[in-house]
């Protein structure tokens, strides 16, 4: 395990705080990255896939064999989903489509990977089935629209059908196919309209 923090990577520069601490996993040939000490620590100490109540454990369950992939809390999510850096007038059109979908719920996990063949996984965890129902048919609905604060619209990037997007239990999974010259899976990681949680 690496350890070295918000301080390193500032120094840095232009690094994210994810890369802050890392930890050699030799056994599942992986590289695990945290802007928590305490998160790898777990990972490093074996204690991965215990914080079932925050949904990383069932997001996790459903990208089995991504080639990359960015994991969040739900709280985690709340921030890193959020459109805070988008104009005033892309947030409230944003909320406008939102609501237009017929809202979405919080997260309590959301993960989003890249896969064998260039697929784009996305698996988001709710509190109940129900809501993961509802915002299945939400976030089909706005997958198919305008991406405000991404500077192009969701088909532009990628191509989904309906197939594409299913509620098991809490957990929805969405199936992207980018556009050989979109970045899916970088843009989709930051603050899209798609992912909003909170």
């Amino acid at each position: 395990m690496w350890v070295g923090g918000g301080e390193v990577t500032a120094r840095v520069g232009g690094v994210t705080e994810q890369l802050g601490h890392l930890v050699l996993d030799a056994d599942r040939r992986l590289l695990v990255a945290s802007d928590s000490q305490i998160a790898a620590e777990r990972w490093r100490d074996g204690q991965r896939g215990t914080a079932r109540d925050d949904g990383v454990a069932d997001v996790v369950a459903e990208i089995g064999g991504a080639v990359s992939a960015t994991v969040y809390t739900g709280d985690h999510a709340c921030v890193a989903l959020s459109m805070t850096q988008a104009s005033d007038d892309d947030r409230v059109r944003a909320a406008d489509l939102v609501e237009a979908a017929g809202g979405v719920h919080p997260l309590l996990g959301f993960a989003i990977a890249g896969r064998p063949g260039g697929e784009v996984r996305v698996a988001m965890a709710f509190d109940t089935e129900e809501q993961a129902r509802a915002d299945a048919d939400a976030r089909f609905a706005l997958a198919r629209g305008p991406a405000p604060g991404q500077g192009t619209d969701f088909p532009d990037l990628f191509e989904l059908g309906e197939g594409d997007v299913a509620a098991r239990g809490s957990v929805v999974t969405m199936d992207l196919d980018p556009l050989p010259y979109a970045f899916a899976l970088s843009d989709l990681a930051q603050g899209p309209v798609l992912f909003a949680t909170c």
